[in-house]
């Protein structure tokens, strides 16, 4: 039964790889399918970021864009809030690092694919060498052991689509990294510094964009809080402050560029918040190696009809640090 399943596994994933491209999954869902009605959907949101309240532009030298996951519906403007005043950045780099969360990925996962990600708006081409270099550093098995979730997973999706609309029309090689469950590092029964596979994984990324100019791409939601995540009772309106005011905390040790700083309050709690963008933004931290930045915007965006539950979301700009970051902060 389990070769059979192998077996399946195998030729599924070679149908895969062997496609022109990944597909995109959530086009005609979550944003229109046709590339006219979905450039001029983006170019409005972003007008409307254009208004006072957005921090200035962040200039080409910025290291990182951390920006949501959720479906546009209910983050569009902290989308674009952040990705506004990278438009410098995104068309400087010769070389961009997506890292998402992956929903359903194994424990302490880091899954790369040599996959092109397609958008309406066209095919992305990938770095092969880059992938080379991660898949070396992981091994084979456990680099690809998940690789199927790139097919169907939105975290990447929706973050490339306003990276290739703002790329207008370059052909900046696009590398998609997946990053699984922290799980057993927030309970403590492990320690993220010391495992392995992440010290691996980050020093092969960081020999193999050495003298290049990159710029990482974070997906990365915040809490999930609330009877749609499995809390028993309805968010009270203290309840929600107080989660802003733990999630505020969070984004400013995140943009000290310190990784221990980002993972230590979650692991005080055991993750009670449910942060789903910890591991891509984790392991980024980690590959920009002190990277400093700030806020551009936060939102609490419902998750059921009586906004009982909700899912906390974030923009975040990062800048080498010896570079001062954009203003902004909750």
């Amino acid at each position: 039964m389990w070769q059979v399943r192998a077996d399946a596994y195998r030729q599924v994933r070679s149908a895969y790889r062997a496609a022109p491209f990944r597909p995109p999954a959530f086009a005609g869902r979550v944003y229109p399918r046709e590339p006219e009605a979905l450039t001029a959907q983006l170019e409005g949101w972003l007008a409307a970021a254009r208004r006072p309240r957005t921090s200035p532009p962040a200039g080409a030298d910025l290291s990182a864009v951390v920006c949501p996951h959720i479906d546009y519906g209910r983050g569009a403007d902290v989308y674009a809030d952040v990705w506004l005043p990278a438009t410098s950045a995104v068309q400087a780099a010769d070389l961009v690092l997506v890292f998402g969360t992956d929903h359903y990925g194994g424990f302490g996962s880091i899954t790369p694919t040599y996959q092109r990600y397609a958008t309406p708006l066209g095919v992305l081409p990938n770095d092969a060498t880059v992938v080379d270099a991660l898949v070396a550093a992981l091994g084979e098995q456990a680099a690809f052991a998940h690789e199927l979730n790139h097919s169907q997973e939105h975290s990447i999706e929706l973050a490339v689509v306003w990276l290739q609309h703002l790329l207008a029309g370059r052909s900046t090689p696009v590398v998609p990294i997946l990053a699984g469950s922290f799980r057993p590092f927030t309970q403590g029964t492990d320690d993220a510094a010391a495992y392995p596979a992440f010290a691996r994984a980050v020093a092969a990324l960081q020999e193999a964009t050495r003298g290049r100019r990159v710029l990482v791409v974070v997906a990365a939601d915040l809490a999930h809080v609330g009877p749609a995540f499995g809390d028993r009772q309805p968010l009270t309106a203290a309840a929600k402050r107080r989660i802003a005011v733990a999630d505020a905390a969070l984004l400013a040790a995140a943009c000290t560029g310190s990784p221990a700083a980002f993972l230590q309050p979650l692991i005080a709690e055991q993750d009670a918040r449910r942060i789903c963008g910890l591991p891509p933004l984790y392991l980024a931290l980690r590959y920009l190696a002190g990277a400093r930045g700030a806020v551009t915007s936060y939102r609490q965006c419902p998750a059921d009809a009586d906004f009982g539950s909700l899912v906390s979301i974030a923009g975040m700009l990062l800048h080498p640090a010896d570079v001062t970051g954009v203003a902004g902060g909750l």
